[in-house]
């Protein structure tokens, strides 16, 4: 996933720094996750550069409803929401404690009630990948054991170790 994010930052038309400006709205879904795919109104708060919208829309990264916006894909959803989990509001680094916090409020499964979190299967993977590409070894190690320790976040079963986190390649073999 690194590598096609890597790619859409060099499609036709997008500037640097506008796949950042992603972040805001990914970042409001704490607040309320049932704001995805994203009212106009947001959007516009979040990215309030006329011309940036209209260039992730153009690049295809961003796709227009009659009344909202979405991500492209899912899967591009959930590597969008890591990227964005472990970056401060102002594009610093989070601290893995608040990560994982913000990782606990995004994971509640209930598809009925609308919230964003069933398009989010893959957050916990991509989560720990961007972690383990953008952090030391220690920190990717906090992530995962503040995850799977810490009752008030999301319980990580025996599916992450045997299926998700042996597609992460060589980076992930310590964490077997």
């Amino acid at each position: 996933m690194e590598a096609y994010w890597r790619s859409l930052a060099s499609r036709t038309g997008l500037h640097p720094g506008d796949l950042d400006q992603l972040d805001n709205l990914i970042l409001a879904l704490l607040h309320d996750p049932q704001l995805y795919p994203w009212p106009h109104r947001l959007a516009h708060q979040c990215i309030p550069e006329d011309a940036v919208r209209t260039r992730l829309v153009t690049a295809g990264i961003l796709q227009v409803g009659t009344d909202t916006f979405s991500m492209e894909h899912d899967r591009v959803l959930n590597w969008a929401a890591a990227r964005a989990l472990l970056k401060t509001e102002q594009g610093g680094q989070a601290s893995i404690a608040l990560a994982a916090e913000r990782f606990a409020a995004l994971r509640p499964f209930n598809a009925a009630t609308g919230t964003v979190s069933w398009r989010l299967g893959y957050l916990l993977m991509d989560l720990f990948a961007v972690a383990l590409n953008s952090r030391s070894q220690t920190d990717a190690l906090e992530l995962l054991h503040t995850l799977s320790e810490d009752p008030s976040h999301h319980e990580i079963d025996a599916s992450f170790y045997s299926y998700l986190l042996p597609t992460l390649g060589v980076d992930a073999l310590p964490f077997y």
